[in-house]
């Protein structure tokens, strides 16, 4: 289950696909591509951050696909419709939302609310830091303990992780149907295993108000090197889920349903971080 694949088995013309978070653009190249050739085809791009809209708009401009960029928060998608969108696509976004405790949850309401009936949502999201099976995945949880304690440090609030059936539980609760998630990994070699830690840990380390931080983070990241080292770089377990939105009207007071409708989840194939491809479907 590869979001990207999946959306390419769909029909495109004509669709409007929503990415919730787009950063730096990686995922919204790849929406692009795929987007391009299909007639009356349309992205919305939207991030918290604008930094990036014109280096990607002025990147697509010759790709033939309507790509609209707008800055608003995932919680409130300002400048969606209601019931306008066909896809939505939301990749390593619902951990930074969930630094504001509580605000995955109006994101989801609010995804339920800018899909048509019978849209479809692709989330990709990392595991919890707890789930480390191996030395190259210790190497990727230790990476976030010192980039979240160093967060904190700063005034700043960490990004919290949610197990997939946590959030298969929330996706669920706020009227989604047919879900499903799927584990999977990926491997970054050494040498350059690191190098987005150590910048992020610098710009961080910058703002310590002590000398003797400065030098027990450092230290703490030289030992991060030496463990990635020893494994051969860095292995990021994550997950995938997608649902559909139903035919029926859902709001966010299916939340605090002390009754919620049953679940069936079948396990259909092992993998590398949960051992589990999981489906659910809320009756």
């Amino acid at each position: 289950m590869n979001p990207i694949q999946d959306l390419s088995t769909r029909d495109l013309v004509g669709k409007t696909v929503l990415e919730v978070g787009s950063g730096r653009g990686d995922t919204t190249r790849n929406l692009v591509s795929l987007l391009a050739g299909k007639p009356g085809a349309r992205l919305i791009a939207t991030d918290l951050s604008d930094d990036h809209f014109a280096r990607l708009g002025a990147e697509f401009a010759g790709s033939g696909v309507q790509v609209d960029f707008l800055r608003t928060e995932a919680q409130n998608l300002i400048g969606v419709p209601d019931g306008s969108v066909d896809y939505l696509v939301c990749n390593y976004t619902l951990c930074a939302v969930e630094a504001r405790a509580g605000s995955t949850l109006q994101a989801l309401g609010r995804f339920h609310e800018t899909l048509r009936t019978r849209g479809e949502i692709f989330i990709e999201e990392e595991f919890p830091i707890d789930v480390a099976a191996n030395p190259a995945q210790k190497v990727w949880a230790e990476k976030w303990r010192l980039l979240k304690a160093a967060t904190e440090l700063t005034g700043g609030a960490p990004f919290h992780e949610f197990a997939p059936e946590e959030l298969a539980e929330l996706v669920r609760r706020v009227g989604f149907i047919n879900i499903q998630w799927a584990a999977d990994s990926s491997f970054l070699p050494e040498p350059h295993a690191l190098q987005f830690f150590h910048a992020r840990l610098e710009r961080l380390m910058a703002a310590f108000p002590s000398p003797r931080l400065r030098d027990g983070f450092a230290s703490s990241a030289v030992v991060l090197d030496e463990m990635a080292s020893r494994a051969g770089g860095m292995e990021i377990p994550f997950y995938r889920l997608t649902a559909h939105k139903s035919r029926g009207t859902a709001s966010l007071h299916a939340t605090f349903d002390p009754h919620p409708h049953s679940e069936e989840e079948s396990c259909s194939s092992p993998s590398p971080a949960r051992s589990a491809v999981r489906s659910s479907t809320a009756n």
